[in-house]
Parts: structure tokens; C-alpha cells; sequence
């Protein structure tokens, strides 16, 4: 199971893909330039593999402003409890190129109770990429406060030590609904199959 849950803007979703890809890349110019040379058409595909290296620094970059922010309220701010009431899925259109993707996002609802008012509050998390209801054994969470007093991290999650464990009941959550932008399973083996492939004939194993 998942031992840390962390928003969307927390991740460093496919750094990993990228940076082995870009070890591919390059082991193949080395490789093509150990055998025929070195030739100035490689410059072009010496600076196209630059190109993931900066999207990785760009990512690493924003993920660790957003942890070290989350860190910051942690220790800066008392925390309050929270519970969790509900978790909502939402789509969001990312264009890129001319192409649009439908991105799928989940939202912590979660409600406190001032201790000295006693007057409850609702409060929505920031978008998370995963579908944290599958991960929660508990609905109890701490919530912290920024110092303006505006924006707020959750933290504290009691996670379910098995997938057998039973979801914490939500209030009419919408994510138990057949979720159509889904990538098919299909797509992940043939990018997989694509992968292996790739990576036996940087080794040689294929010519």
C-alpha cells in the first residue's frame, strides 16, 4: 500500500520515465558516435534530449517549492482535526499542442470544528491525481494553516494497511461512478512492450 499521500502539485509524476528515457537517448548518440563518429546532424539530437532533462528540472522545481510550503505550515501553524466528509471527483481539460487531455482530480471535503466557537468549517484540499479513498482507513486528519490564514495543507492520513480494509463512508461522493477518462490497461502494456523493446536494442540484444 501507499506509505505517503501527496497533492498533484507535490508529485513528481514520471520523473523516473523521463530520466531513463533520456539515459536511452543518449546512450544511443554515444553509441551511433563510438561506431560511424561524430557527425554535426548529431548536435540535433543531442539538443532534442535536453528537452525531458528540462521538463524534469521544471517539475523536481515545482514539486519541491509545494513540499517545502507544506512543510512550512507543519511546523509553523498549530494543527486542527479534521474529518473527512466527502471526496469529489473532478475533470479539468489540459490542452497541449492543439490536443485536449480530460485530467482527473480528487478533493478532500474536509470539516472542522473551532474549539473555543464550536462553529464547524468546511474546508476543500488542494486536487490530488490519485483516488485517495482507496488508500484511507480513517476519515480523522490534521489540517494547518499557512500564516496569512488563507490557504491550508492536510496532513496526519491514517492509511489502510490492505486494500481489503473498507473505504471511510463519504456524504454522496461521486467517485465511486464509472470513471470513462480511465487510461485501458491496454495502452500501459503496449507502452510497456515499447519500452522493453527499446531498452534490448540500446544493450544490442536486438539488431
Amino acid at each position: 500500500m501507499r506509505k505517503k499521500i501527496r497533492t498533484a502539485d507535490e508529485e513528481m509524476r514520471n520523473v523516473g520515465y523521463l530520466i531513463l528515457f533520456s539515459i536511452l537517448w543518449y546512450s544511443q548518440i554515444l553509441s551511433s558516435i563510438a561506431r560511424d563518429g561524430f557527425h554535426t546532424t548529431l548536435l540535433i539530437f543531442l539538443a532534442v534530449g535536453l528537452m525531458p532533462l528540462i521538463q524534469v528540472f521544471r517539475m523536481i522545481q515545482k514539486a519541491m517549492y509545494f513540499r517545502n510550503f507544506h512543510r512550512q505550515c507543519v511546523n509553523e501553524s498549530r494543527p486542527q482535526q479534521g474529518r473527512i466528509v466527502n471526496i469529489t471527483r473532478e475533470y479539468y481539460d489540459d490542452y497541449q499542442e492543439s490536443r485536449r487531455y480530460r485530467r482527473t482530480y480528487y478533493f478532500l471535503i474536509v470539516e472542522t470544528v473551532d474549539p473555543e466557537t464550536g462553529i464547524a468549517n468546511t474546508i476543500k484540499s488542494e486536487p490530488y491525481r490519485i483516488p485517495v479513498y482507496k488508500y484511507l482507513g480513517s476519515p480523522y486528519v490534521q489540517v494547518y494553516t499557512d500564516r496569512t490564514g488563507w490557504k491550508h495543507v492536510i496532513d496526519g492520513f491514517q492509511l489502510k494497511n490492505s486494500r481489503s480494509e473498507p473505504d471511510i463512508p463519504l456524504e454522496n461522493s461521486n467517485v465511486y461512478l464509472k470513471d470513462f477518462n480511465k487510461t485501458p490497461s491496454i495502452l500501459n502494456w503496449i507502452f510497456i512492450i515499447i519500452f522493453v523493446l527499446i531498452l534490448l536494442q540500446s544493450f544490442g540484444v536486438l539488431k
